[in-house]
């Protein structure tokens, strides 16, 4: 049988939990991401985002880079699985899309997972994710230096001025939410720059660095199955045979994805002194409700 511990949880954890070994590698990959969704309680049109993060591997990294009670992050949250798995670890979450079909599915999940018992609040806007570090006036302005994680995933790397002037965008608007030990980590999607892979990792970590961020760690995260000493790929019929195609006709065999990269990194200390103040027991509770009156106010 399966190992379904990887699947998500219907429940917050206790607070006394434990986090998950440090490992440079996550076997997050146990179960099809269609089966996470299944017996997450996610909606069937969860499966539309394309560039999600799987549930197991949103849990994994919320136990690993976050506390119970603390507050994650998602400034391009898509499909909300990254809300969801927050809440059912006990955190306490807010998301930002700028596509309305993806805030419907997003606000669907959330509420499945909290009818499934999450005890914690979270919210997702539908608004530029800009206003984040660039409009004070805005709702999420004040959660400033508040924030145990960033975790969200790359969606727009292609374009005239490559991969590097997104990221910029990203890291900009979660450096100033970070407080002094929070962590952001940024899974990676494949990259393309006509029609070639491009290293998107350095030019990560070159954007980083010029927000004030400095990198931890990067860790594997797989996206297939242990099976004793195999490597099982959850590639579909349509995509093993296109890989078959491939290399009958070139000569060269293809990769089926079976991981994703992922990138740790925490604000420079010496930036940062001052927001740990701000990580106070209870205060995102606070901030959240504040937000929550907010939305209503200019609805």
């Amino acid at each position: 049988m399966p190992d379904r511990t990887h699947a998500g949880h219907p429940l917050p954890r206790p607070v006394g939990e434990q986090r998950p070994l440090a490992s440079s590698v996550w076997v997050t990959g146990q179960l099809h991401p269609h089966v996470q969704f299944a017996d997450g309680g996610y909606v069937p049109a969860t499966g539309q985002d394309r560039h999600r993060i799987t549930p197991a591997v949103a849990a994994h990294a919320i136990a690993q880079y976050s506390r119970p009670g603390g507050l994650v992050v998602d400034p391009d949250c898509g499909a909300g699985t990254v809300l969801v798995e927050a809440l059912r670890a006990g955190r306490h979450t807010v998301g930002v899309t700028t596509d309305r079909r993806h805030w419907e599915i997003a606000r669907a999940n959330l509420t499945a997972a909290k009818r499934g018992g999450a005890a914690t609040d979270g919210m997702v806007l539908d608004q530029s994710p800009h206003t984040i570090a660039r409009h004070r006036g805005e709702p999420l302005a004040g959660l400033a230096g508040r924030v145990d994680l960033v975790l969200t995933t790359t969606r727009r790397t292609e374009g005239a001025h490559g991969p590097g002037r997104d990221l910029a965008g990203v890291f900009a608007r979660a450096v100033g939410l970070l407080h002094a030990d929070g962590h952001l980590v940024l899974a990676l999607a494949r990259a393309r720059r006509r029609g070639y892979l491009i290293d998107l990792a350095a030019a990560a970590t070159a954007a980083a660095h010029g927000c004030g961020l400095v990198p931890v760690d990067r860790c594997v995260a797989l996206l297939a199955a242990v099976r004793g000493d195999r490597v099982i790929t959850h590639a579909t019929l349509s995509q093993r045979r296109a890989a078959d195609r491939h290399q009958r006709s070139t000569g060269h065999p293809i990769g089926l994805r079976a991981h994703q990269d992922l990138l740790v990194f925490r604000p420079a200390a010496a930036s940062h002194t001052a927001s740990a103040r701000a990580a106070e027991p209870g205060r995102p509770i606070e901030t959240l409700t504040a937000l929550s009156r907010t939305l209503l106010c200019a609805a």
